[in-house]
């Protein structure tokens, strides 16, 4: 029988990890407002996340309601909460491992309403959650490397009007009237 080690990461694996999901989270809100919406607007994008009962108890509205998905109609209570895709998604995995579970956003617990757990369902917000700068502190202007990362951000082109030619980091506002 092959022995099977865990993996355990070290702490720079866990940053560059981290920095890895935060980027893709920041290049998903780049695309997301590009499509949703034009230069003047702000989009307000906000994500789900399964909690167990004890990390839920710590989330401010989230401790004294009832679960949100409950063992005895665990189906509707997702199709509910968080949709009928995420329903079929959970299913169709299901169906090919018996061992597939949610895991608490917090503490990584394995949940599975469909067994006996309840399950909280916590939204956040994304630019708060993963705190995104679009400014250097104390600097009135971006770093080289800020700025550079915002352009590939957005292919090299003007958000505004999709040009690449002499590109800059503008203001809606101008700083010269306080934007």
């Amino acid at each position: 029988m092959p022995l099977i080690e865990p993996c355990i990461l070290t702490g720079r694996e866990h940053h560059e990890l981290d920095l890895w999901h935060k980027e893709e989270c920041y290049r998903f809100y780049v695309q997301q407002r590009r499509q949703n919406c034009s230069f003047m607007e702000v989009m307000n994008l906000w994500l789900l996340a399964p909690y167990c009962g004890e990390c839920a108890l710590s989330v401010p509205f989230t401790g004294n309601h009832p679960p949100h998905i409950n063992p005895s109609n665990w189906e509707e209570d997702i199709a509910l909460e968080v949709g009928h895709t995420v329903l079929e998604r959970i299913k169709k995995e299901l169906r090919v491992t018996t061992d597939f579970a949610l895991l608490c956003k917090r503490c990584g617990r394995e949940l599975k309403p469909w067994i006996d757990d309840k399950v909280y369902v916590v939204s956040y917000h994304l630019e708060e959650h993963y705190a995104i700068p679009l400014e250097t502190p104390g600097r009135r202007r971006p770093s080289k490397r800020l700025r550079d990362q915002i352009f590939k951000l957005y292919d090299n082109r003007c958000f505004g009007c999709g040009s690449s030619r002499r590109l800059h980091i503008d203001h809606i506002v101008p700083q010269s009237k306080r934007g």
